[in-house]
């Protein structure tokens, strides 16, 4: 009879020590997956966000070498608030923040930045134009 006792004991805890490991590993999944989902959740919302945003510099016009005039258009399907717009070439570098500049989808706006002296000399440039949502695109202003 002890023998009996002593073999359902044993199973006993074979039992309890597998459903104890058992809960922790399925414990340590769920944080780690939940933490993977969460995270890959982010990530897609935000590069969906930008996929539909969409935006693109239609034209560039300096009006003087320190005014420029940069048309952006939108052609995704949420609102871009554009927060900055750079202006470059092999020596010359500037990036000029803008404020209250929304563009509704489907639609093109005009932005002016103003420049700080000496302004720009005659030459080609990139114009990047940085929306808040991380969408950016690029385009070119010919200074003559």
């Amino acid at each position: 009879m002890k023998r009996a006792q002593s073999t359902i004991i044993g199973s006993l805890i074979t039992i309890v020590i597998t459903i104890i490991f058992g809960v922790a590993v399925f414990s340590w999944a769920s944080f780690y997956m939940g933490n993977l989902s969460s995270g890959f959740t982010e990530f897609y919302r935000t590069g969906q966000a930008a996929v539909e945003t969409r935006i693109g510099v239609e034209e560039a016009y300096a009006s003087s070498p320190t005014q420029v005039t940069v048309w952006v258009g939108n052609y995704g399907a949420l609102s871009a608030s554009i927060v900055s717009i750079s202006i470059s070439n092999s020596t010359y570098g500037m990036t000029v923040s803008v404020s209250n500049a929304k563009v509704p989808p489907g639609s093109v706006k005009a932005i002016s930045v103003s420049i700080h002296s000496p302004g720009l000399s005659k030459g080609l440039y990139t114009v990047t134009v940085y929306a808040s949502d991380g969408a950016y695109t690029t385009g070119y202003l010919e200074v003559s």
